[in-house]
């Protein structure tokens, strides 16, 4: 759905009441589409909307419907508008108050032609778009200087990232030529570690098996990056922490510009948040694309991969 006027977004919302549902008596024109929030249908949230102008439905498909928004700052409401192509059969009642996310779930793929695959590969579209260049440049540098001085590369992850530093050390071992590990690739020695030693220091164990030096670089694929006050992923803010106490450098792939990672990396990547309710598979799915970059990069590559081989 294409939407034309000045994008506005609204603070965080508590709470979204369905206040009405009028297609029939709709009139104005579109004034604004957000695009940073949790919805994907066109919704316009600006002075003139809070005044109570409604859109136009553009088709006879459309129901418009007015919600307000309850945040948590100021307790005030804010009118916005959407359009979605038709009403779910679950969708909230007029006049119920329903959280965020159960509003996401209602309407969801509702929006437009190709309904939620559409929307979330255009998610993904605008993150690539919204990506720091400059930094990925800056880690390729970072990742060259670490391979020259015969450094080792550390990939560190939970959960997706643990999958993902699996498959990063392949590519960066067998593509790239680094001496690279994951410690989450040994099952045994880790099981053994949480069991014995708790899972905050786990990652901090193994590395200092390992004996991290100075020309070693981390490579860490996080959500949230780590924040020991909240109990997220301890265990990276402990391997990093170590590793800084050796002199290791730190590069960073995470979703949260706040954790601790992208506080102590010499280069952090933050993937755009731009849907806070898809944080974590864009995030994850971004480290992908970001790796694969990196081990494609001209600076880094050695060899082609198999099939790149036999053009």
């Amino acid at each position: 759905m294409s939407v034309p006027g000045r994008t506005s977004t609204p603070r965080d919302p508590e709470s979204i009441a369905i206040v009405a549902i009028d297609p029939a008596s709709a009139g104005g024109s579109w004034i604004g589409a957000a695009d940073a929030m949790t919805w994907t249908m066109a919704i316009s949230a600006t002075s003139e909307a809070s005044a109570g102008n409604r859109p136009a439905a553009s088709s006879s498909l459309f129901t418009v419907a007015y919600v307000a928004l309850r945040t948590r700052e100021s307790g005030t409401s804010t009118r916005i508008w959407f359009a979605p192509q038709k009403r779910h059969e679950d969708a909230p009642a007029e006049g119920k108050m329903v959280q965020r996310i159960q509003l996401i779930g209602h309407m969801d793929g509702l929006c437009g032609p190709g309904g939620f695959a559409q929307d979330y590969l255009t998610e993904a579209v605008r993150i690539i778009q919204q990506l720091d260049t400059d930094a990925i440049e800056r880690a390729v540098a970072l990742l060259a200087e670490t391979r020259e001085r015969g450094g080792r590369l550390f990939v560190l992850g939970v959960g997706g990232g643990a999958a993902n530093a699996s498959h990063a050390v392949n590519d960066f071992r067998k593509l790239a030529g680094f001496e690279a590990y994951a410690p989450t690739d040994n099952v045994s020695e880790l099981t053994a570690r949480i069991n014995d030693d708790g899972w905050p220091v786990a990652f901090e164990g193994w590395l200092r098996v390992s004996r991290v030096t100075a020309d070693d670089l981390f490579l860490v694929f996080s959500v949230g990056g780590g924040d020991v006050e909240r109990g997220v992923s301890p265990n990276l803010v402990h391997a990093l922490r170590y590793g800084r106490e050796r002199g290791a450098r730190i590069l960073g792939i995470v979703g949260r510009a706040a954790g601790y990672t992208a506080q102590v990396a010499d280069v952090c990547i933050v993937v755009p948040p731009v849907n806070p309710a898809r944080i974590t598979p864009h995030t994850e799915s971004m480290q992908a694309v970001l790796w694969h970059l990196m081990v494609s990069h001209p600076r880094l590559t050695k060899s082609l991969a198999r099939w790149e081989s036999l053009q």
